[in-house]
């Protein structure tokens, strides 16, 4: 069950669908660069990420439905970032400090650099790709779909692309955050005791993989990880018990607490003071954005004034979170939190 949950919500970054073709990553050319619209009324979409200036990536939708990865820009500007030649459809999920955005164009990985042009990067074998976060070296983390089950993969400077050990006896594995060392982290899925578990890894750039798996459980995930090596993400055991988990640079972990009276606590992204952004379900079971101090202190988020249930992706250096807020009919819209934790609706195109 709480692993289908998590399937679930990994599928907001994978449901894209086209056959591939081509290994070699290919710089193609746009009709110009992407252009910046004036400022209009809120998108349903969703914010993936945010560079420590406060430029946020990631998709709405336009008015046929189809998703059109965009960048919301310090000036209130949203820029459409143009989809790859022959395709309708894109989403952006990470972007570093020079720029550099990084996501997805109908199913295949693309780069869409600072001078307006995209990057299809190298993609050697049919299937759906998603690139999720680049660091400032150019390095990105994420992973294959292929034909079968994802396989985790990073991209190097230039869109090489290379595939990432699985654990002994794994089967596939999706990398989610790098940090400026270019260190990784994510799950593997290995068998144990006869079923198949996700463990939490990290990547360390000497090629190994590291199982940082918590004693007795049956699930876990790293889904950030720091400058500092600290890593965030949720663990769970058989009986359902659910643990939010910071592991520490010196080897050791910290328990985060639930919302007062909730459970679920989800920590997903970690920025270089320490600072955890994600979710935790609230005393009405209601999934709700917040936010825990270095010392483990929760923050629940304010949702937008018809907000069922918020969602957290992505925290910067100065403590602004994105996300998306999903209302009682079911629609996911693109949200900032501020610091001081006042949220705004983000526009669309």
């Amino acid at each position: 069950m709480l692993r289908n949950w998590r399937s679930t919500t990994a599928m907001v970054r994978m449901r894209a669908l086209a056959a591939v073709t081509t290994a070699a990553a290919l710089v193609l050319s746009m009709a110009g660069p992407a252009q910046a619209t004036p400022a209009r009324a809120p998108a349903t979409g969703v914010a993936h990420d945010i560079d420590d200036s406060g430029v946020i990536v990631g998709y709405v939708d336009d008015a046929a439905g189809e998703r059109r990865a965009v960048r919301w820009n310090l000036d209130g500007t949203v820029t459409e970032l143009r989809a790859r030649p022959g395709a309708t459809t894109s989403r952006a999920y990470g972007i570093n400090a020079r720029g550099v955005i990084v996501g997805e164009s109908q199913g295949l990985p693309v780069q869409w650099n600072t001078n307006g042009t995209i990057t299809e990067l190298a993609h050697p074998q049919p299937g759906v790709y998603d690139p999720y976060r680049i660091n400032e070296n150019g390095f990105i983390s994420g992973w294959s779909g292929g034909t079968t089950a994802p396989r985790p993969v990073k991209w190097k400077p230039g869109g090489r692309i290379a595939e990432l050990p699985l654990l002994p006896g794994g089967r596939n594995g999706q990398p989610w955050g790098i940090n400026g060392s270019g260190v990784i982290v994510g799950d593997s899925e290995i068998l144990d005791g006869g079923e198949y578990e996700w463990h939490a890894v990290r990547w360390n750039t000497d090629g190994t993989i590291t199982d940082l798996a918590p004693a007795g459980a049956v699930g876990s995930t790293a889904y950030d990880i720091n400058p500092s090596g600290v890593i965030v993400g949720p663990s769970w055991t058989a009986d359902g018990t659910w643990r939010a988990l910071r592991w520490n640079a010196d080897g050791t972990t910290t328990d985060l607490p639930a919302l007062p009276g909730g459970s679920t606590p989800y920590p997903i992204s970690i920025n270089a003071s320490g600072v955890i952004a994600g979710y935790s379900l609230n005393s009405a079971g209601k999934w709700r954005a917040v936010r825990w101090t270095p010392d483990g202190r929760i923050t629940a988020l304010p949702g937008l004034p018809d907000s069922a249930e918020d969602f957290v992706w992505g925290i910067n250096r100065k403590g602004v979170i994105v996300g998306y807020s999903v209302n009682a009919a079911g629609e996911s819209r693109p949200v900032r939190w501020g610091p001081d934790g006042r949220i705004s609706h983000l526009p669309g195109l």
